[in-house]
């Protein structure tokens, strides 16, 4: 069936050909992936080690970023501008302290206005700004 020419490669009668066969007329070979009950725990455990991994990161990367967790913007969590008052002819630490926490001590009040501004004492100048305390 075979001859060899001089060059050492085989080569073939052309009797000896067969017919191919019609490739129209096989059936497709349908490749199903087929997993064992192991290779599924694996799957599963590795996706859901990957989902969380991911879900860890976003949490840091919010946490780094200031996000917080409830949704609200970074400015609205932010103190309001400190309550300042200017002062007017007459006013007086303890009458400020009065308006102010009306409620509290005012001699606690007098004291946190002074030291919100740095006061070395308790005499007022008319327009003088005080910061007040929240």
């Amino acid at each position: 069936m075979s001859a060899e020419s001089g060059g050492g490669v085989a080569v073939m009668a052309p009797g000896a050909l067969t017919e191919l066969p019609d490739l129209h007329s096989f059936e497709p070979i349908r490749h199903g992936a087929r997993l064992t009950r192991r290779g599924r725990v694996v799957l599963i455990s590795t996706l859901a080690a990957v989902t969380t991994a991911g879900f860890a990161v976003l949490i840091l990367v919010a946490v780094a970023l200031g996000a917080s967790p409830a949704g609200a913007s970074a400015d609205s969590l932010m103190l309001p501008p400190p309550e300042t008052i200017v002062v007017r002819d007459g006013d007086t630490l303890w009458g400020i302290a009065e308006q102010v926490r009306p409620d509290d001590d005012p001699r606690r009040t007098v004291h946190e206005i002074v030291e919100i501004n740095d006061l070395t004492s308790t005499t007022l100048e008319p327009g003088q700004k005080l910061e007040l305390p929240s």
